[in-house]
């Protein structure tokens, strides 16, 4: 399964379902452990330059939750920044996030996506571009690459 991750954008309005339903999926590929799929979610760059680094670091996140993911709730798009140039949309950023995603050893996490459907400027990071893993005594680890906004 190839997910488009960046048709979620009109040229003036961002669809917030339709990044909802890749959010989905995302948490999907990554309860499932599914390192070859999730992988080719993120934008061109990452997976040009960092496949070796980016697989590595699924491995050890998938490592990192202690027990096979049972149960998770979305929480929330956090964070979003969005550039306009004559009413015309040339950058978006959101980073969903789900919370209580619990294990059957009844480990708690949140898990949050950086993803960035529309960047004009530079489309070869349109896609995801971190995931972050947190567990609830505050331990992280991170997928992916930091890019500045557009």
């Amino acid at each position: 399964m190839l997910l488009n991750t960046s048709a979620c954008f009109v040229n003036e309005h961002i669809d917030k379902g339709e990044i909802k339903e890749l959010s989905d999926n995302f948490i999907e590929l990554f309860v499932q452990k599914n390192a070859e799929e999730l992988f080719n979610c993120f934008c061109y760059d990452i997976r040009e330059n960092r496949k070796d680094e980016t697989i590595e670091e699924m491995q050890k996140a998938f490592d990192f939750i202690d027990g096979n993911i049972i149960d998770y709730e979305f929480n929330s798009f956090g964070s979003e920044e969005e550039k306009k140039s004559s009413g015309q949309i040339y950058y978006y950023e959101c980073n969903p996030n789900y919370k209580n995603v619990l294990t059957d050893n009844g480990k708690k996490y949140t898990v949050r996506f950086a993803y960035c459907p529309n960047y004009k400027k530079n489309t070869e990071y349109e896609g995801l571009w971190r995931i972050t893993v947190r567990d609830y005594d505050d331990n992280v680890i991170t997928i992916g690459q930091f890019y500045q906004s557009g």
